[in-house]
């Protein structure tokens, strides 16, 4: 069910039993360590239902700092893991935010465990890039397909595969910040947005709505005439930019004596 050896890429389909094997591994660390950890989360791609994933754990587990986590290596290693001052596709600079413990032999490695200070930069980024995936799955669909592909390529390189993942993980991180339950079309129009433009995009508001259907309700009231219609975000009732977008069709010889009256 878990377990890939050590430096290598081999994804399977998601599987449910996962999050069972997550938790279970956390009551164990939370038992063992007691107030010491802060929070446990499940992290990575088999924290994400739907998506295939390396057959390993992932677990950022929360502490006050990293001396704190530097501390935890004598009972880790009595739990079977062993401390990593580096992981395939990063130096140990580059590890300067986490100690990261293994569990299980390099043949079969089953869970990994990245210890670090509970709610800084990294943890945040990490949830952040888990939540989005479980709760938009055009994107998420996008991430198992570049996975797939890249496994295919560099089954025996996990260092290549994971740097290989840093822009979509970089650009899904920043459609994330501008929110979420976006559409294939919206995730493919943001991220084509140069770095220097500025695109705000908010999660759905029922007051948008409201505002709308009253637009289009004084439209008519005072050109019955004209077939009145909401387009964009709103009615799909999904994120998107804060205005309303409606559109309004007429008999082309009347076109001018509406727009007259608009302006009135």
């Amino acid at each position: 069910m878990i377990g890939l050896k050590r430096g290598t890429v081999k994804l399977v389909p998601h599987n449910p039993k996962w999050a069972e094997l997550f938790e279970k591994e956390k009551q164990l660390l939370k038992n063992t360590f007691g107030d010491t950890i802060i929070a446990v989360e499940h992290v990575g791609s088999t924290a994400i239902p739907g998506i295939p994933a390396k057959p390993i754990i992932d677990m950022n587990v929360g502490v006050g700092s990293l001396e704190v986590a530097r501390g935890m290596k004598e009972k880790f290693e009595q739990l079977g893991y062993e401390h990593r001052p580096f992981v395939p596709g990063h130096t140990k600079g580059e590890l300067k935010w986490q100690e990261l413990y293994v569990k299980g032999p390099e043949a079969k490695r089953t869970h990994h465990a990245h210890v670090t200070v509970f709610d800084n930069n990294y943890w945040k980024t990490d949830l952040l890039f888990r939540d989005y995936l479980r709760k938009n799955s055009a994107r998420a669909e996008q991430y198992a397909e570049l996975k797939e592909k890249l496994a295919e390529k560099y089954a025996d390189d996990r260092g290549t595969y994971t740097k290989s993942k840093e822009q979509f993980i970089k650009e899904t991180l920043e459609l994330a910040r501008k929110g979420f339950n976006l559409t294939e079309g919206q995730i493919k129009y943001l991220v084509s947005i140069p770095d220097d433009k500025t695109m705000v995009v908010k999660p759905w508001n029922p007051k948008g709505l409201e505002i709308a259907n009253q637009v289009i309700a004084d439209i008519k009231l005072i050109e019955p005439d004209l077939e009145v219609m909401l387009l964009g975000s709103l009615p799909l009732k999904i994120a998107g930019q804060e205005d309303i977008d409606i559109s309004a069709f007429c008999i082309k010889s009347k076109q001018l004596k509406h727009i007259d009256n608009f302006k009135k």
